[in-house]
């Protein structure tokens, strides 16, 4: 079966944009996002021609992880243009712009490696990602709906469209799909936060607040679950107990625009 795919729109609401900045999609571990550097070793990374594709792309991944986001991306540019066949070359390329939240780089690198991999679910999953990122609801649901013909269990593409129907403000089909990931994995804290959250956005204040504060105890604490769930308190009209949550993170001014942003999110205008 061959996927088709839907074009990226240029760009997102902001609100929306800033709601992502709050749920924790659990679809790819991010690779540090600060341009670090590797001193002397970075001149020492050569093309895969001279070294050997396999020991490039481990040099890249090196790099990534490290935070040298320049030496990586060189790394797979040359890999992909010395080895146009490699899948493993785009993939890591694809998923560097992806990280670094480089959108229209990493929606091309998910393209190619879909010419590559025509029936294959992973690239389509990537443009899902990518367009989440975007704010594109529409092609992002359509992206997942794709991969799950392929594989209606994948928890990536079911969350992953969940959120993308939060998005579009169809937040009981959202919970519904939340529900079935978190049946057959109870202890995924990712989807149970984009879960709370979408009883937070659907109204169900009290719900969500109860399993933030959950989410946002104990030992294993979840950032993202304590900004939605200060959130969540703004939305209820206690701005006092959402201002408590956040201020030990942001400065007065950041904090002040944060709650501001908070107000516009009641349940009515969240489903527009």
């Amino acid at each position: 079966m061959r996927l088709s795919f839907a074009p990226l729109l240029p760009r997102a609401s902001a609100l929306w944009r800033r709601w992502l900045l709050v749920v924790a999609l659990g679809l790819l571990a991010s690779a540090c996002n600060t341009l670090g550097n590797l001193g002397d070793n970075a001149s020492s990374l050569n093309r895969p021609s001279e070294i050997g594709l396999d020991s490039s792309l481990r040099l890249a991944g090196a790099a990534l992880s490290g935070g040298d986001i320049d030496s990586a991306l060189r790394l797979y540019r040359a890999a992909v243009l010395d080895h146009p066949g490699a899948l493993e070359a785009h993939r890591g390329l694809a998923n560097a712009y992806y990280s670094v939240k480089a959108y229209p780089e990493a929606e091309a690198a998910y393209r190619r490696l879909a010419t590559l991999q025509p029936t294959a679910a992973e690239p389509v999953l990537g443009l899902g990602r990518v367009a989440l990122a975007a704010g594109d609801h529409a092609a992002a649901t359509q992206h997942f709906q794709a991969v799950l013909t392929l594989a209606p269990d994948d928890a990536q593409a079911q969350n992953g469209l969940a959120v993308a129907h939060d998005f579009a403000g169809d937040h009981k089909a959202a919970q519904t799909l939340y529900a079935a990931i978190l049946t057959r994995n109870p202890t995924n804290r990712a989807v149970a936060n984009n879960l709370a959250l979408s009883k937070a956005l659907s109204g169900a204040l009290p719900q969500a607040i109860e399993a933030l504060t959950d989410l946002s105890d104990g030992p294993t604490i979840m950032p993202e679950a304590r900004y939605n769930l200060a959130l969540a308190y703004a939305m209820q009209g206690d701005e006092v107990a959402a201002r408590r949550l956040i201020q030990r993170d942001l400065s007065q001014e950041a904090m002040q625009d944060t709650l501001a942003f908070y107000r516009t999110l009641s349940p009515q205008t969240a489903s527009r």
